[in-house]
This record gives C-alpha cells, sequence and structure tokens, in this order.
C-alpha cells in the first residue's frame, strides 16, 4: 500500500514547544483555540523601547545645575556709600546739596553712624578735621557725641554772623517782655553756639589724643615780631647802678659815654663798643658776678645748629632795619620764624570763616612758600586744631551783668548739650549774649580802643566751675605750669600786652647770672601808648634747657629770667630760683625776646605812682 502522507508536526508537538514547557508555558488541549497561539502564529512579540542615552540625562542635570535664581537689584544708594566713592561723590557736592539728599532719607542721615563714612563726611565739611584726624591717637581719643542735628546746626552757625548774635540780645534785653519770635530765635542761636562748642571740643580731643608734637605749632603767632612802636615811644636812656663800678669817677666817665648816641662803651679799661644781641639772645657785655674778677664769663656753648640756624636770619633782620620797618632795638631782638599761620587775632564783626587774602608780609618776601589762608577772628574753627592755644567754646544768654545767675546759665547750656564732662581746665567761654554797660570814651582813640579791649569779659573752666576774666588781669588759675603752653591766652590779650601769671617756678641750681644792658619798656602815664622805652642794666639768670616734669609741652627748653638791675633785683632772682612753692611772684612772658625754644621771663615789681 502505498504509504499515508505524514502531516507536519504541529508546533504544539513539537520538541521546541515541549523544552518551551520548561520555561511554565502550558500546551492547551487539543481541539481548543488559544489566543495566545494565535497572536504569537500572526505576529511576533514586540521588542522594547531602547532606554534613553545617558549622556542625554547628563545634559538635562546641567541644564538643571545652570537655572540660577534671579538676581538682586543692587541701590545704586549701597554703591555710594562705599568709602571711597563717598570720598569722590562728597568732592562733588556742596554742603546745601548734600542736606537736601540726607534729608529726603535716611541712610543718609545714618553716615555719621559709620566710623569710616563719619570721617570722609567730617573731613570735607568740617574745616581742620582731616589734620586733627590723620594725626589722632584713636586708643586714647575719646569720643565726643554728634548726630546729623548737630551737623545742620554747626553749618549754618558757621553762615551766621556774630554781629547777630549781640544784636539779638540788645533787641532781648531793650523789650519788656521777650516776643515769641525773638524767644525762638534766642533758642536757635543757642543751639548754633552749642553745635560749635560741640565741634570745638570733638578738635580739641583729637589734637590732645596725638603723642607727637605738631610742626605747624613752631610757626604760631606767639613768636611773630610785633609792629615796630618807635615812632609813638619815648626812649630814655637809665645810667649803670653805682654798686656796679669800682670807683666813682669812673662811673661819672660812663654816664657820660651813656649819653651818646651812637657810640657807647661800657668801661674805660674795655675801651671796645657794646655789641649787639648775640647767638643767646643776651644784649650787651656780660659781667660775672661771682668772685672778684671782672672778667667776663666764656660765651655759652650753644648747639652748632642752634647758630647756623641764628645766622640765617641775620640778613632778614638786617634787611628789615634798612628798609625802616624796625628800629634799633628791635634790631636786638633774637632770631625768630621768618612767618606764621595766622595774621590776625582781633575779633570780627565777620562770620567766624572770613579769612584774608593776603598772607603775613615775611611769606610774602619769602618767594618760595605759598601764601597759606590765614584766620581774620578768634572764633574761627580753625582755631581749635592747636593744643598750644585755648580753645574757645561759644555759649548765647542774653545778658548785661556777667553775675552768678548769668554764669549759671551760661554752665547749663554746657551741661544740656552734654559738654561739661569734656571741658579742661583753661578753657575759654565766650557768652555772645554779653552785652557790657556803655560808657563814655574818652578823645583819645588810642585810649579808648585800649579801654575797650580790656572790656571783654571771657569766662574759665577752672577745673570745677567757670569763673569770670577780664585780660590782662591775673589769671584765676592754681597752677599756671599745667597750662600746655605760656601763651596758651594770647589770642585773647589786648594787643601789645604780654601774658602775666602769679606763680612759683621749679627749683634750679645751674642758673648762671649776669648783669646785661638792653632795651625794655616801662610804664609811663605820659607816652600815648602808656609805656616808654628805656635801655638799662638788667640782672638776667639763664636756665639751662632739660626736661620738667609735670609742665607743659610749651614750658620746656631754655629759659632766661629778669630782673631789676640792682641788688634787690639780684636777690630776687636767686629767692625765685629756690622754688619755694609759698612764694609765688608774677611773672611776664617777653614774646619780643621768646622763641620757639627759649622762654624769656621778667619780674613784674608793683610800681606805686606819686602824684
Amino acid at each position: 500500500m502505498p504509504s499515508r502522507a505524514t502531516r507536519p508536526p504541529s508546533l504544539t508537538h513539537s520538541v521546541r514547544t515541549a523544552s518551551s514547557s520548561d520555561h511554565g508555558l502550558e500546551t492547551p488541549p487539543r481541539g481548543t483555540h488559544s489566543p495566545a497561539a494565535s497572536i504569537l502564529s500572526s505576529k511576533p512579540l514586540p521588542i522594547p523601547p531602547p532606554e534613553p542615552p545617558v549622556f542625554v540625562q547628563r545634559a538635562a542635570s546641567r541644564t538643571q545645575k545652570r537655572s540660577l535664581p534671579p538676581r538682586r537689584r543692587v541701590l545704586p544708594t549701597a554703591v555710594l556709600l562705599k568709602p571711597r566713592v563717598f570720598t569722590a561723590f562728597l568732592a562733588q557736592l556742596e554742603w546745601e546739596e548734600f542736606e537736601t539728599l540726607a534729608v529726603s532719607s535716611r541712610t543718609w542721615r545714618n553716615t555719621l553712624r559709620d566710623a569710616e563714612l563719619r570721617d570722609v563726611l567730617l573731613s570735607r565739611f568740617v574745616p581742620g578735621y582731616s589734620i586733627c584726624r590723620s594725626h589722632a591717637d584713636m586708643l586714647s581719643f575719646r569720643d565726643v557725641l554728634l548726630d546729623f542735628t548737630d551737623l545742620q546746626l554747626f553749618m549754618s552757625s558757621q553762615d551766621l554772623q556774630l554781629h547777630k548774635y549781640p544784636m539779638l540780645a540788645l533787641t532781648i534785653l531793650s523789650a519788656s517782655h521777650p516776643s515769641p519770635s525773638q524767644s525762638r530765635r534766642s533758642h536757635k542761636y543757642a543751639a548754633f553756639c552749642q553745635a560749635h562748642s560741640r565741634f570745638v571740643l570733638l578738635l580739641q580731643a583729637l589734637v590732645h589724643s596725638s603723642p607727637f608734637p605738631f610742626a605747624e605749632e613752631s610757626e604760631d603767632t606767639r613768636w611773630r615780631p610785633r609792629p615796630s612802636t618807635a615812632q609813638n615811644v619815648r626812649e630814655l636812656v637809665f645810667p649803670a647802678p653805682l654798686s656796679y663800678f669800682g670807683n666813682p669817677a669812673s662811673a661819672a666817665d660812663r654816664t657820660r659815654e651813656t649819653g651818646s648816641r651812637k657810640h657807647r662803651s661800657v668801661s674805660s679799661v674795655l675801651k671796645r663798643p657794646v655789641t649787639r644781641i648775640s647767638e643767646d639772645g643776651v644784649l650787651g657785655r656780660r659781667f660775672s658776678v661771682f668772685g672778684g674778677s671782672k672778667a667776663p664769663p666764656p660765651p655759652s656753648a650753644d648747639p652748632h645748629a642752634l647758630k647756623l640756624y641764628a645766622e640765617s636770619w641775620r640778613g632778614w633782620r638786617r634787611a628789615l632795619n634798612r628798609s625802616g620797618t624796625m628800629s634799633e632795638g628791635e634790631d636786638d631782638r633774637v632770631f625768630r620764624p621768618p612767618h606764621r599761620r595766622f595774621a590776625s587775632t582781633a575779633v570780627s564783626s565777620q562770620s567766624s570763616l572770613d579769612t584774608s587774602p593776603n598772607a603775613s608780609p615775611s611769606s610774602q618776601g619769602s618767594g618760595n612758600a605759598p601764601a597759606a589762608p590765614t584766620i581774620s577772628s578768634l572764633h574761627d574753627i580753625r582755631m581749635a586744631t592747636s593744643r598750644l592755644r585755648a580753645p574757645v567754646l561759644r555759649v548765647f544768654h542774653p545778658c548785661s551783668q556777667m553775675d552768678d545767675d548769668a554764669i549759671a546759665a551760661c554752665e547749663t547750656q554746657l551741661d544740656d548739650a552734654g559738654l561739661w564732662e569734656h571741658l579742661s581746665t583753661g578753657d575759654v567761654v565766650c557768652n555772645l549774649g554779653f552785652l557790657p554797660p556803655e560808657e563814655e570814651k574818652g578823645s583819645d582813640s588810642d585810649h579808648s580802643s585800649v579801654q575797650d579791649s580790656e572790656k571783654r569779659l571771657w569766662l574759665l573752666f577752672d577745673g570745677t566751675a567757670l569763673v569770670p576774666y577780664a585780660p590782662p588781669a591775673e589769671l584765676p588759675l592754681a597752677d599756671p605750669l599745667t597750662l600746655p603752653s605760656p601763651m596758651y591766652y594770647a589770642h585773647i590779650l589786648p594787643p601789645l600786652v604780654n601774658p602775666a601769671y602769679f606763680m612759683a617756678l621749679p627749683r634750679c641750681t645751674a642758673a648762671q647770672l649776669s648783669l646785661v644792658y638792653m632795651p625794655t619798656q616801662v610804664v609811663s602815664p605820659h607816652s600815648p601808648t602808656g609805656f616808654a622805652r628805656a635801655k638799662r642794666y638788667m640782672w638776667t639768670a639763664r636756665l639751662p634747657s632739660k626736661e620738667r616734669p609735670g609742665l607743659g609741652e610749651g614750658w620746656q627748653g631754655q629759659w632766661l629770667l629778669e630782673g631789676e638791675g640792682t641788688k634787690e633785683g639780684k636777690e630776687m632772682l636767686l629767692d625765685a630760683l629756690r622754688g619755694d612753692p609759698s612764694k609765688p611772684r608774677k611773672w611776664e612772658v617777653v614774646i619780643e625776646k621768646s622763641s620757639a625754644s627759649r622762654l624769656w621771663l621778667r619780674s613784674v615789681v608793683a610800681i606805686v605812682l606819686l602824684r
């Protein structure tokens, strides 16, 4: 028989299918329809989608990291308040412009709370602050608190002319009852004075915190030569004391020789003429007072640099003498610096910041140094930049008598402003509302001007309270040697008046006494100026330069004491050199014969004029 055709084997019975049962696939029974079999038989299984590349995910992560939050907006004020930018910004503004900006924003008003911004702001608008700040030692500096309101009041006080203070005081004192507008102006003027005093004390605190001396202080007003008054001053010539020479005959001869104006000789034995001032400032020829020998002592061994410095100014003095601006006696003065910083210390009715465009005559003649601006009023804020001169503070209390009630009102103003604790012994307080009673003036203009200068009344802080002081009266301080300088009050003294102190000198055993022939000024009621120029013999005591503990900075250096050319004058100098604190004497600082390194003190003897 033919063989039967064999049917191809089914997929369900294949070995692969059977082997697939090992993986969990069950074979459906025969005769049933399997949907899975139809699906598998119709199309293949779908291929799973491929995973995304790794670099796509990394690129996405980088994009997420670079997405930063939006930036904060930087305000222009924050940029301008950086110290360097703030300095350049203020240099382009005037005070009125900055005040308008500060009034509109609290941020600008608070610049005084930051130390760096405060220095920048005050250096721009407060005269003298930058130089005081550059020399200050902030470790020993005691700050004076101030805010933007104080700065506003201070700047307003600089624009207010000084004569308006007494004008308002006169209006208030003349009225039976001050009006409300006058009361408001009085309170405003008092606030101006308090703000000015606050900045004066701030500058003084900065200046006195520095342990180093200032280079500007050696050219201060205290050593400037005064204008010549030889045309109006009578000249007297006194003979030599009788006890000075050996026999009366030689004394008579010398007296006749002294009367000659051109050539004078001290002794008939010594035919050499009297020399002019030497480098050490002692006039005439010296004679020893120790032992019986009449030979002069050897010259003092001054430093060589000091002699060279003296020689440099001889030509300057000769030039002035040839031009007629100095008299014969003024040519005998010691050398002085060629110029000074301040031109005048007279009280001005103009603003306290008014300056003179002209420099001092000596600085103009030099031709090398530029002409520095001068100060025309002692109320100028720049006067507070020196520690060798008393600061002048302001108060405003309208009154015609400086009695206890008026002084108490001035003290209250300083205390209310918080300035009382910053006062130092010797500080000067000026009441701009004080109007002295009017007196009849004489016909002599010079005499009336002297009276006007002597009527000026100041208040001095003695350490506990304010006391009145009318120069050139005796200074109401216990120990003047503790003041920073003997010229501490020279700027408030009347013209042609030397500072005088009632004090006991420190003990000194190395003094050198000499009898010298020198020109001096004596009191003369018949002279138009009240003084006469006299040439006579005087005793001098030279105290060597050394450190004097407990004394102010300006009291250091060499001292020269001057007394009368008599036995009593010599004994007085020897007694003063013993340093007895129970025997104080009145000493006058001779400005014409003093220098930055030497102090010339003249003993003042009370003179009783018999009529």
